[in-house]
């Protein structure tokens, strides 16, 4: 006897019978409660976080925001010589016309 597992998206309903296809991840819902210390630091905690949630896809994260997207690779910046390295080259150049 064999078992099939169905993978289902909470919030599309998007299902896959590995969870390759959909990529679910539990995403926790809770209560942000603020409090203030005795230094009078603000401190947040997420309440209730195991207990209200929901299995998502990758794309319905994308979609909320709260998936981190790769960041494309730019060109570094250009770089320019500093002034000690100007001063180098201007001093090499009276040297080797001399």
């Amino acid at each position: 006897m064999s078992r099939i597992t169905n993978y289902k998206c909470d919030k599309c309903g998007a299902e896959d019978t590995d969870n390759r296809g959909v990529d679910l991840k539990f995403v926790g819902i809770g209560i942000k409660n603020d409090n203030y210390s005795s230094y009078l630091e603000r401190s947040f905690n997420l309440q209730d976080a195991q207990r209200r949630g929901m299995e998502m896809c990758k794309k319905c994260r994308l979609e909320l925001g709260i998936e981190p997207t790769a960041t494309p690779e730019t060109d570094p910046p250009e770089t320019y010589p500093s002034l000690e390295d100007m001063i180098r080259e201007i001093v090499r150049e009276e040297i080797s016309s001399q």
